[in-house]
């Protein structure tokens, strides 16, 4: 798993801070991404459907 990193401040003192956002937004969408194969919706208009659903849970 690939964690983000953000880094700021000057080159003398910089700062870190993991970015866990991204990474817990990308593995949601795995996660239905699964689960939509593995309940076998093949049906277009059901996919965009449920991507509409669940789009706001991840904006």
């Amino acid at each position: 798993m690939t964690i983000p990193i953000k880094i700021t401040g000057p080159w003398a003192q910089p700062q870190f801070a993991l970015v866990f956002d991204d990474v817990l937004k990308e593995k949601a969408k795995k996660e239905v991404e699964r689960a939509t194969e593995r309940l076998g919706i093949k049906d277009e208009k059901t996919k965009k459907a449920v991507d509409g659903l669940l789009k706001g849970l991840f904006n």
